[in-house]
């Protein structure tokens, strides 16, 4: 079985399609000394090119799969079927540090994330919970500012 370092579960009330962005930055591995002398590059660890994967999603479109969240291409999204609520779980083959995150659907009602730092996707904690503004027909953009959490 795969190990990976870190994994992000996310609950979804409502959802039509959505995409995600994660303002990540790795984890410096430097003395704490001279790490504030290292400028960290903010990247989007949040993609499959840089090793994020959707391990489990409970809903999948042929047309619009959820690995199409991670694709780095803003013309693709996964779009939900079925019933409520929506998850997918996304893990990452190192740790991260996770300063913020950019959620952009339709018609999610709740948004619900959970963390976990065990080597399965296990154990996940309540992280982040909030109602989203519902906008008629209009994409969602909700960005989280966090407080540099380690996953």
């Amino acid at each position: 079985m795969k190990q990976y370092s870190a994994s992000l579960v996310i609950m979804l009330s409502q959802s039509l399609c959505i995409d995600i962005y994660f303002g990540l930055c790795p984890i410096s591995t430097r003395p704490k000394r001279r790490v504030q002398h290292f400028k960290m590059r903010k990247v989007d660890l949040c993609l499959s090119s840089e090793g994020a994967e959707v391990i489990l999603a409970t809903s999948s479109d042929e047309t619009h799969p959820p690995e199409n969240m991670i694709d780095g291409n803003p013309e693709t999204f996964w779009t939900t079927t079925g019933m409520f609520p929506q998850e997918f779980i996304i893990c990452f083959h190192k740790h991260v540090r996770i300063e913020r995150l950019v959620i952009q659907s339709y018609f999610v009602r709740t948004l619900r994330i959970e963390k976990s730092t065990s080597k399965e996707p296990v154990d996940f904690e309540q992280w982040i919970e909030r109602d989203l503004v519902h906008t008629e027909g209009q994409l969602q953009n909700e960005e989280i500012m966090v407080s540099k959490f380690t996953s």
